[in-house]
C-alpha cells in the first residue's frame, strides 16, 4: 500500500507583471528600458549581451546614464565607422526619440523601435535587420 499523501497547495497564479517580465526576459531581441532622466531602468539579457567589455563582463547596470553608454560605445568602436547616429561631441548625446538605424562593429545592421512612455520612459527594442539591408544593396 502506498503512503498516504497530504494535498499540494496550488501554486500561486502568475500575476499580469509576472507574465510581462517572463516575456521580456525571454524575448531574444534586445530591450530597455529608460527613465525620464535618460538612466537605464530595466534591460533583458539580449541587450546586456550587445554591451560586453573584450573579457566579456558586462558593461551595464541599473540606472548607467545613457551618456555613459553612449561614451562607452564610442570608445570601444561599437558602432560601424560613422553609423552612431551623427558625430555629436559627448556633451550631445542624447536619445533619439524616434526610430534609429545603427550598424554594429560586427557588421550587423539594428533597427531600433524607440517608445515614448506617457511618463517620460523611452522603450527600446533592437530588431537585426542585417537581411533586409543585404537584399537592398543590390537595388
Amino acid at each position: 500500500m502506498g503512503e498516504a499523501t497530504e494535498p499540494r497547495e496550488p501554486a500561486p497564479r502568475p500575476t499580469m507583471g509576472d507574465h510581462f517580465s517572463d516575456a521580456v526576459a525571454a524575448i531574444r531581441q534586445p530591450f530597455v528600458v529608460y527613465d525620464a532622466v535618460e538612466r537605464i531602468a530595466a534591460y533583458n539579457a539580449a541587450f546586456s549581451d550587445l554591451h560586453r567589455h573584450p573579457d566579456g563582463s558586462p558593461v551595464l547596470y541599473p540606472g548607467i546614464a545613457f551618456q555613459e553608454l553612449m561614451e562607452w560605445r564610442m570608445r570601444t568602436g561599437f558602432f560601424a565607422s560613422g553609423s552612431h547616429g551623427g558625430s555629436a561631441a559627448p556633451a550631445e548625446y542624447r536619445l533619439l526619440k524616434g526610430d534609429v538605424v545603427y550598424q554594429l562593429r560586427d557588421g550587423r545592421w539594428m533597427f531600433v523601435d524607440n517608445c515614448s512612455l506617457p511618463d517620460g520612459r523611452l522603450a527600446c527594442t533592437w530588431s537585426d535587420i542585417t537581411a533586409v539591408k543585404e537584399a537592398e544593396r543590390p537595388l
